[in-house]
């Protein structure tokens, strides 16, 4: 015989709250069990000194040597093997208590596994419900319909936030990126020293200059995609402080040869535009951050409402 939705959605409840009480169960298990394992682990090193005092007594040794000279080598070994044999019970007894403890954790698990997946039985429990409900419900298969349509438009915008957010980090890292490369030139520049008509560490100077024109190109790319994934929520773009298009000025930056001071003009100018475009970028992500925590909690919400729904109806 089948069982109603109803039934299902009870015995879905119960192995729910039973899995919960299960869990909790295990976490303490698995912490006594941890614990009683570490002090099996320290008696069993114990055995070990105490064995070694043991072989010193019975070896030709200093220790052996010294006890015979005070007359208590007998006296000695006997309570050196004595304090073994103690160790060795000691050890025992507490793996005896771990391996015990252990099997506690074992049975859990298995009674645990055995429910199978019960959040998803519970979900799938809800489903039969809700069909049940949209096709004999009357009313009751409007207001399902209602929810479904609230979860589903925020279940596409919680997933755009989180691809931007993504971009925004991505674009992140290439900014910071670009700004030590920058800022690491600029102090270079700063330093340079004529020598024989030649600029010292110029090579490397222009190296870095190479390095960091790759990498703002590099953060131009990750700064437009997320432009784009921020168009896909409907959220105003960055602008770069009202500077032309980002890349063509640093791919024309390198272009021409200039005086040292333009140079390091021209660096400390990238550098601060980089500053701020991070400034930027990192406020849009707190303020993308911001809003999926309220789009979260207000599906949390819906989830709550939508299943206490089912569950009354």
């Amino acid at each position: 015989m089948t069982d109603t939705p109803d039934e299902l959605l009870t015995a879905a409840t119960a192995a729910l709250r039973e899995a919960a009480s299960l869990r909790q169960r295990l976490a303490t298990a698995h912490s006594k069990a941890e614990a009683s394992a570490t002090a099996a682990e320290v008696a069993r090193q114990h055995i070990a000194e105490e064995a070694r005092d043991v072989r010193k007594l019975k070896s030709l040794s200093l220790t052996k040597i010294l006890a015979h000279l005070n007359g208590s080598y007998d006296d000695a070994l006997a309570r050196e093997t004595a304090q073994q044999q103690a160790a060795e019970y000691t050890y025992a007894a507490r793996q005896a208590a771990a391996d015990a403890d252990r099997s506690v954790v074992d049975a859990l698990q298995r009674q645990l596994a055995a429910l199978g997946d019960v959040d998803e039985a519970y979900h799938r429990a809800l489903a039969v419900k809700e069909n049940w409900l949209q096709r004999n419900g009357g009313a009751t298969s409007f207001k399902l319909l209602e929810f479904a349509q609230q979860r589903g438009r925020l279940i596409a915008e919680l997933k755009e936030i989180s691809e931007a957010q993504a971009a925004g980090e991505a674009a992140l890292r290439e900014l910071h990126g670009a700004a030590e490369l920058l800022n690491d030139a600029r102090y270079l520049s700063s330093y340079d020293k004529v020598a024989n008509g030649e600029f010292l560490g110029a090579a490397i100077k222009w190296q870095m200059l190479d390095d960091a024109a790759d990498q703002l190109r590099a953060a131009d790319l990750a700064l437009k995609t997320f432009t784009t994934e921020l168009a896909d929520i409907r959220a105003d773009g960055l602008r770069l402080a009202e500077l032309d298009d980002f890349t063509t000025y640093f791919d024309t930056w390198l272009g021409t040869i200039f005086s040292d001071r333009a140079v390091r003009e021209r660096i400390s100018e990238a550098h601060a535009t980089v500053v701020s475009t991070i400034d930027a970028t990192n406020g849009v992500w707190v303020n993308l951050e911001e809003r999926r925590l309220r789009l979260a909690n207000e599906f949390a919400q819906l989830k709550a409402q939508r299943d206490a729904f089912v569950l009354r109806a």
